[in-house]
């Protein structure tokens, strides 16, 4: 209950930073709007600094740092899940990659952004109906 509680807590913290982040983004941006984005740079620095975090927050959990499984969660998936999901399809790929499953790894993420890029069309198009 305790680890459940945590991700919940790191995911409100992690989902307000992804709001600042983008709302700032935005701000210094005057041309991009949710209409007629010029880059969405906001949601990019944000799935950037996402993985970059994840990569070397996990790792270091592994070694140097190691933590109580339940703050682990909090972070990586609380925190790091509500700043973005990018970040763990990011180190999934990775984690497959570092199997020796590239084969695998390349398809995971050419069909979750294809898939997902899909589904969201399909669902704008379905509401739009």
């Amino acid at each position: 209950m305790l680890k459940l509680a945590l991700v919940i807590l790191g995911g409100s913290i992690g989902t307000a930073m992804r709001f600042g982040a983008v709302s700032l983004a935005q701000r210094l941006n005057p041309a991009h709007t949710d209409a007629t984005p010029v880059w969405p740079w906001g949601t990019f620095i944000v799935n950037m600094l996402g993985c970059f975090a994840i990569g070397s927050l996990a790792t270091a959990f592994d070694s140097r740092l190691p933590l109580r499984e339940e703050w682990r969660a909090a972070i990586l998936i609380g925190v790091l899940g509500g700043f973005t999901t990018f970040s763990s399809l990011a180190w999934e790929g990775l984690t497959m990659v570092n199997a020796g499953q590239i084969g695998r790894a390349v398809l995971y993420v050419i069909a979750s952004n294809t898939l997902g890029l899909g589904l969201a069309w399909a669902g704008m198009a379905m509401a739009r109906t």
